[in-house]
């Protein structure tokens, strides 16, 4: 996909910044963008050299100077010999595959597992376009064909995702008797609740049924809440392992980034007062944010999740 293709087709729909084209790429399931900025505001000033858009600086009092681009005839002309192009076939060349291919040397309990970690990511995958079907920027279309054709291109990824899920179970069937076997430590499997408050739902760990100990943690954490159908989550202090809590482990990072990738907001149950060191200061930054805050009652985390505002206590 050319990125101007792109640029081109959302100036269509309505003037936008270069920072709103980003957001609605970074967010969309089908707009394939590698996260450069740097592409987006080069493909404008090539547009705009083209005279395909045009650019408004607008100053507004108490905000940041911003420039709005618009769409041109000549960019809309141009739009439409991008999109009767010959199209591509689909791609077929999966980073995963690569993955499964070499990994005969495998044992049946790591095979599993990475299974299990794809299985979750697809699952991750699936909960975001569905999230984007229902509330995203090509969500509603100006006219009657283009939110039937927005409602038809999410229903080809869910699709394909549904394909996928249905592909991973006939390797395990297949794939893991064949497998090698090694002697599996016992596991205790994660699980949670769904509560249901103010007509608004949230995910809740249940206390001593697993830990969140490692990155992997984080995939099951999101497909929790996929299961659920809610971006909220909380995490009281009895389901975080030591190593959630040692920030020189890492855990802590890698679990609260792959909850931020697929936009779900978490609470932590903590003894605030108890927080020293590293992790302490790690705290004190992510309560200034409104992704991932620490309280120290449910009832605080419970009142910011569904209600988004809370004098919760500074560490």
């Amino acid at each position: 996909m050319l990125i101007q293709h792109a640029v081109l087709g959302l100036l269509s729909l309505r003037p936008l910044t270069g920072y709103d084209i980003k957001k609605i790429m970074q967010e969309s399931t089908f707009l394939h963008w590698s996260g450069n900025n740097n592409q987006i505001y080069k493909a404008l000033m090539q547009l705009r050299d083209e005279g395909c858009v045009v650019g408004e600086v607008l100053h507004e009092d108490d905000a940041p100077t911003k420039k709005l681009y618009t769409i041109t005839e000549s960019g809309r002309d141009e739009l439409r010999r991008l999109s009767l192009s010959m199209p591509e076939a689909p791609e077929v060349k999966k980073p995963f595959l690569v993955q499964l291919a070499f990994c005969g040397n495998l044992s049946r309990a790591d095979l599993e597992t990475l299974l299990n970690r794809y299985e979750g990511e697809v699952r991750g995958a699936m909960f975001l376009n569905e999230k984007q079907q229902k509330d995203g920027f090509f969500s509603h279309g100006s006219t009657a064909e283009e939110s039937e054709l927005w409602k038809l291109i999410h229903e080809n990824i869910a699709d394909s995702y549904r394909r996928e899920l249905d592909w991973v179970g006939r390797v395990r069937q297949a794939v893991l008797p064949l497998a090698g076997e090694e002697k599996r430590k016992e596991h205790v499997k994660m699980n949670y609740q769904v509560i249901v408050r103010n007509g608004q739902k949230y995910v809740k760990l249940i206390p001593k049924e697993g830990l969140v100990a490692s990155e992997s943690d984080g995939r099951t954490l999101v497909q929790f809440c996929a299961e659920g159908d809610t971006n909220l989550l909380m995490l009281p202090f009895a389901c975080l392992a030591p190593e959630f809590l040692r920030l020189s482990t890492g855990v802590a990072g890698l679990v609260l980034q792959k909850l931020t990738n697929y936009s779900i907001r978490a609470a932590a149950v903590l003894d605030t007062a108890a927080i020293k060191g590293k992790f302490k200061d790690f705290m004190l930054e992510a309560n200034r944010g409104q992704s991932f805050r620490v309280f120290d009652s449910e009832e605080q985390a419970e009142q910011w999740l569904i209600g988004g505002n809370i004098n919760e206590k500074h560490l």
